[in-house]
């Protein structure tokens, strides 16, 4: 090879490596951008379940004040408590995604035991909710004709009818 092909080599490499890498940050940005359009949107989200949540309470709370049989501290926990959900809410919103996870990092490495637990009480409320997803889902799914979930019964009835006609030796 002679010194100019050596040269346009090296030259044509080093473009190759500058594209690569600009095309590699032109992604990387990219990435960025969409995950943080949706953390805006979770967040957004998260936001409208907290108010209504809020709201909720409040009337709940309401509904407790105007009950005569219902002791005050009752009514009085349950205004505190959605006064406090829609102060979140209102936090929430007003931050960026970015400043949130920062936030939360921030309570993790000052409160380790109150953050484990948190996240363990998040885990837990996420599971329940699941769980009752899942069991209005296999209701649902219960009522539909030729749903699985009917089939899987007569299924199991025939399994039933069997065993109970298999004699006690076994086979």
């Amino acid at each position: 090879m002679t010194a100019t092909t050596q040269s346009g080599a090296q030259n044509s490499d080093a473009d190759i490596k500058q594209e690569l890498k600009e095309n590699a940050n032109k992604i990387a940005d990219s990435a960025k951008k969409q995950a943080e359009g949706q953390a805006r949107s979770t967040r957004d989200q998260a936001v409208k379940a907290a108010q209504s949540t809020s709201s909720a309470i409040e009337t709940a709370a309401q509904d407790l004040r105007e009950d005569a049989d219902t002791p005050d501290w009752v009514a009085g926990m349950f205004g505190s408590v959605a006064k406090q959900i829609s102060q979140f809410a209102q936090q929430a919103d007003a931050k960026e995604p970015q400043d949130m996870l920062r936030t939360v990092q921030d309570f993790g490495r000052s409160n380790p035991t109150a953050f484990l637990a948190g996240a363990a009480a998040v885990g837990f409320a996420a599971g329940r909710v699941m769980r009752a997803g899942a069991e209005q889902h296999d209701a649902i799914g219960a009522v539909s004709p030729g749903s699985s979930a009917e089939h899987s019964r007569s299924n199991d009835a025939e399994t039933q009818n069997r065993s109970s006609h298999t004699p006690q030796g076994g086979f």
